[in-house]
């Protein structure tokens, strides 16, 4: 029991930090299983854009580039890739209901 309440408050903890803990799958960690599920999204595969994500800056961080910028190109490029698909999710959702405006 003392185990499964310090697993859960270590979860709780880790999911409203907005810290990035090592082994802990945050940022692009939204497939819907929630943080509690974690595992299954490196189980599936669904946070390959993390493992990219972190591939990407400890390349970087070994050629002595600026991590930082980096971290905020890859940021700007999250960005524009989630505007897209909302965008493409909004279509989808007009073309669902027959309507021609998005509500």
């Amino acid at each position: 029991m003392y185990l499964w309440v310090t697993l859960r408050l270590f979860q709780a903890i880790d999911a409203h930090s907005g810290y990035d803990f090592p082994g802990w799958f945050n940022i692009f960690s939204h497939s819907g299983l929630s943080t509690s599920f974690r595992w299954w999204d490196h189980l599936f595969g669904t946070d390959d854009k993390y493992r990219a994500y972190k591939a990407k800056l400890k390349a970087a961080k070994s050629q002595g580039k600026d991590v930082r910028k980096l971290e905020e190109e890859l940021l700007e490029q999250t960005e524009k890739e989630g505007a897209i698909a909302e965008k493409v999710a909004e279509q989808k959702q007009i073309w669902a209901n027959g309507s021609s405006k998005v509500k």
